[in-house]
């Protein structure tokens, strides 16, 4: 209950509304602070697992590409072979010459692209 001070305004016993409301508005705010502390805990470790994964995605993708590489050198190297052998034929052989110079191109150009296309 209020009472009247010597002014003639009323005084009241406590802790006023203000603080009582100023007191609740804190705990509420920590509470809150605090849930949205653990939420943001919860999405670090979201955030650390997709990194996992995407760590784990890029490896496979690495190796995938280093198997297709590893062929197309491979390749590379049987069609400078193949070219080596004809030049060497000499000049008889012009015609066949050509001819395999042509198809190793189309080979090796071939097998590029499918590479390629496997990495799409």
């Amino acid at each position: 209950m209020a009472a009247k001070s010597k002014s003639g305004t009323l005084k009241s016993k406590g802790k006023s509304a203000g603080a009582k409301t100023k007191k609740a508005l804190k705990t509420a705010t920590a509470s809150s602070a605090t849930k949205l502390e653990a939420r943001l805990e919860e999405l670090s470790r979201e955030i650390d697992q997709v990194q996992a994964q995407a760590k784990k995605a890029i490896a496979k993708t690495q190796q995938k590409y280093e198997k297709i590489l590893k062929n197309l050198r491979k390749k590379r190297v049987a069609a400078k072979r193949e070219l080596e052998q004809l030049v060497n034929k000499g000049d008889t052989a012009l015609h066949d010459l050509k001819g395999g110079v042509s198809g190793v191109a189309r080979r090796f150009d071939r097998a590029v692209r499918r590479a390629f296309r496997r990495l799409r």
